[in-house]
């Protein structure tokens, strides 16, 4: 297994541990509502820019999974 993938996977592991605290403490502050729809916008403009990057690079040919699958050799 790659280690960027399992770099990938703590990261995305360690996101939700951070989320269930911030949103059952409530010294963090982030458990009401126009906190909550900050996070959701802020998590929206991320799956925006991955969706947008994702079809830009399809329209000029390459995918952002042959982008990513091999390194080129120089």
């Amino acid at each position: 297994m790659p280690a960027i993938t399992l770099i990938g996977l703590g990261s995305a592991l360690f996101m939700a541990y951070l989320l269930v605290i911030w949103l059952s403490d409530g010294v963090f502050g982030v458990n009401n509502v126009d906190s909550l729809i900050y996070m959701g916008i802020l998590y929206a403009i991320a799956l925006s820019i991955y969706v947008i990057a994702k079809v830009v690079r399809a329209r000029q040919g390459m995918g952002l999974d042959e982008a990513m699958h091999e390194i080129p050799a120089e």
